[in-house]
């Protein structure tokens, strides 16, 4: 190895760390939990993403509105309302409308047309901590 060489893999070798250090500083809260069965991932640039995925049968029912929905609380507060997104999984086949009714820094309204076992809604937040 000569010397042109050596100077070229300590620069490599400097910008790999420097990689390695910012990237590790973007997971400063894991990449998954438990708290209401909630994955997290929290970026030190202030970007926070929260999923989770929630069973219809623990859902309420609404009469008025003939739907059936469940407020999920965030394990941790965004600065601003996220956007969420949802999706059905469900065991039976079909797919069963869903969607999100509300959502605020600290929670978010999911509703559905159907209760029943083995439809789960999977939920996602996108926000800021910061």
């Amino acid at each position: 190895v000569n010397k042109a060489e050596e100077f070229d893999l300590s620069i490599v070798e400097k910008n790999i760390n420097s990689i390695s250090t910012l990237l590790s500083n973007e997971t400063t809260e894991g990449t998954t939990g438990s708290t209401n069965n909630q994955g997290i991932f929290k970026g030190q640039s202030g970007i926070m993403i929260l999923w989770g995925a929630s069973q219809t049968t623990t859902f309420s029912y609404s009469s008025s509105g003939k739907l059936y929905y469940l407020d999920v609380t965030f394990r941790t507060k965004f600065k601003e309302s996220p956007i969420v997104m949802t999706s059905p999984r469900f065991t039976g086949g079909i797919p069963e409308n869903v969607g999100t009714l509300t959502t605020s820094t600290t929670k978010t309204r999911l509703g559905c047309n159907a209760s029943t076992s083995g439809l789960w809604i999977e939920w996602l937040a996108i926000g800021i901590w910061k």
